[in-house]
């Protein structure tokens, strides 16, 4: 079944704990002072934070960017991490805005996928100074992304479940109607043949 990105609740909505959980631990654990789970929209020219940590003003608040400021785009785009450990050296990324705006000078990201493996947006960790990513800090953070696919496999499954039910309700009106309708007309039949 596919899923758009509203569906699953991904973008333009509220702070969510399953998500932010996941940020948090992420940039414990991998000792970085940002982390993101950025949900990129190609069509909409935009990277829209659905969790972050220590993301500062005003890209806290307003929650996106447009895809100039975005490293995550490169990890949806080939659907594989990626590791810059300097990244005013790094060719793929080193004219990107989020350098200097947010001091953005190492990044590992990792792609988070929707329920049917399509690559929607990254987990990611930053720093302010370069640093050379680890492979510990590599399988770290993969795993990590997987409960982040989790957590949106989950929305997409409560999404079905919501619609089934709704579907379900609509049925059952439907059904009770058609068989009101033919009991009244009976009903009024009945009570003409009487008065006869």
């Amino acid at each position: 079944m596919e899923f758009s990105l509203d569906d699953l609740g991904l973008i333009d909505t509220a702070p969510e704990p399953g998500f932010d959980n996941l940020t948090a631990l992420a940039s414990q654990v991998l000792d970085a002072p940002v982390s993101l789970v950025s949900i990129v929209e190609f069509d909409r020219d935009r990277q829209y934070f659905k969790s972050h940590s220590g993301l500062p003003e005003p890209f806290a608040s307003d929650r996106q960017t447009p895809l100039s400021y975005s490293f995550c785009q490169h990890v949806v785009r080939n659907n594989a991490a990626l590791v810059v450990n300097d990244a005013m050296r790094h060719p793929l990324v080193k004219d990107n805005l989020a350098i200097p705006a947010l001091g953005v000078l190492s990044y590992l990201g990792m792609p988070v996928h929707q329920p049917d493996n399509t690559p929607v947006g990254a987990l990611c960790v930053i720093d302010n100074r370069p640093r050379q990513w680890s492979n510990r800090e590599v399988a770290t953070m993969q795993r990590i992304a997987r409960c982040v696919t989790d957590v949106i496999s989950l929305s997409g499954a409560l999404h079905v479940s919501e619609q089934l039910q709704r579907e379900m309700m609509h049925l059952n009106r439907s059904v009770s109607h058609d068989l009101k309708t033919p009991a009244s007309a009976l009903k009024s039949l009945l009570e003409e043949l009487e008065s006869d």
